[in-house]
């Protein structure tokens, strides 16, 4: 297992994850009390995951679009946790 791959595995299992298949991705939120704009990544098992995680956490009126996803590399150096949104 290379080492980029080993980090995200050790952080599905920390997170009671298990060995399910984790993709960091992309998602653009409008949210709608200032109008504002902005890009989060976030490490889940599939794209409903995401949107649904991304409005769980900046409400459910907030607007959000797929954008797409990031290497298995940039999702380590990001240091990104599972289910949890980083703004990027």
């Amino acid at each position: 297992m290379q080492p980029m791959a080993k980090t995200i595995h050790t952080e599905m299992v920390r997170s009671g994850m298990g060995s399910k298949k984790l993709t960091a991705f992309t998602v653009a939120v409008k949210s709608q009390g200032d109008n504002q704009l902005f890009t989060c990544a976030v490490l889940v098992g599939d794209a409903t995951d995401a949107l649904d995680t991304i409005k769980a956490v900046y409400g459910r009126e907030a607007q959000t679009e797929l954008c797409g996803h990031l290497s298995t590399k940039l999702a380590a150096q990001l240091k990104l946790k599972p289910g949890k949104p980083t703004p990027i």
